[in-house]
């Protein structure tokens, strides 16, 4: 029985140790990417404030609607929705210099049946 305890307790500070590496690993590879800004896109203007990985934001121009979503790395993974009751979903993977991003965007559950979605910082 003291056996079986030792080695339930090593297990469990184990698991906690690994799962303070990683998450600090997605705070690390989120540091210094921000999506937060106006783009220019073919779609038309786009709005985004991002506060640490939870990113929100609007659209205009063609179609009007809203992007909220979460950051990991360099691409927001986002839902859109307009004001027309469609939605989807889409993402955007920032530039190195974030000064522009590549995306695709679906229709419903998907984040690529709809097209390209590029973009700019203005």
């Amino acid at each position: 029985m003291k056996y079986l305890l030792l080695n339930f307790s090593k297990i469990t500070i184990f698991i906690i140790f690994l799962s303070l590496i990683l998450s600090s690993m997605t705070c690390i590879a989120n540091e210094g990417v921000d999506f937060t800004g106006s783009w220019k896109t073919a779609w038309g203007p786009v709005t985004i404030i991002q506060t640490k990985i939870i990113a929100k934001g609007k659209y205009t121009g063609q179609f009007n609607g809203q992007i909220n979503g979460t950051v990991e790395g360099n691409r927001f993974r986002f839902k859109w929705s307009q004001t027309n009751g469609e939605w989807g979903r889409g993402y955007f993977d920032i530039s190195p210099d974030g000064k522009s991003f590549k995306g695709r965007w679906g229709g419903y559950n998907s984040d690529s049946n709809g097209g390209v979605w590029n973009g700019k910082k203005l």
